[in-house]
């Protein structure tokens, strides 16, 4: 019982953490870092480190409080993010089951493709079914996308390098037979 409370604690400690750390880069850092998703970039890294269907769940209530905290219709960043999580899951599991560092690169470019179109659908989807405010794609709006999907994929490779070695430093195998 208590293993599960303390889980559930970890577990809101993180999407709070998550949601921290894209604020605290969306206002505090340079145009250039505001940019990087690292909500998406965090979950491909969980997958890609073995993370279950469990990271779905996780991905469902990190987008569902981050979807409350944003100025549009609610619905829009929790579909869009829970359907691009569980999508780039399946796509590991099924297309790319190596661990290469370019395949996080290919997860991360799938991930933010399938979570800008959903976005930019069900926003204007959104519009024009609940008539409460406009939305339109603009080539503004597809422009920062683009470099979106380009700085967080140019940083999940970086960061995977980096979460690799560091699981083979912190190793069980390592330390015992070392």
């Amino acid at each position: 019982m208590f293993k599960k409370i303390l889980a559930t604690i970890v577990y809101a400690g993180g999407i709070f953490f998550l949601i921290i750390t894209k604020l605290f880069l969306m206002n505090l850092f340079p145009s250039i870092f505001t940019h990087i998703d690292i909500i998406m970039l965090f979950f491909v890294l969980c997958i890609m480190r073995g993370a279950r269907g469990g990271i779905v769940w996780f991905a469902f209530f990190t987008y569902m409080i981050l979807d409350m905290l944003t100025a549009h219709a609610f619905g829009i960043e929790l579909i869009a993010g829970v359907l691009s999580v569980l999508g780039v899951y399946w796509f590991f599991e099924d297309v790319f089951t190596n661990l290469s560092i370019w395949t996080a690169g290919i997860l991360t470019v799938f991930g933010m493709v399938v979570f800008r179109v959903l976005y930019m659908v069900l926003g204007v989807l959104f519009a024009r079914i609940f008539d409460i405010y406009t939305f339109s794609i603009s080539t503004g709006l597809l422009r920062d996308a683009g470099f979106e999907i380009m700085m967080t994929a140019i940083l999940s490779v970086p960061l995977y390098a980096i979460v690799i070695k560091m699981a083979n430093i912190w190793s069980k195998e390592r330390i015992r037979y070392s």
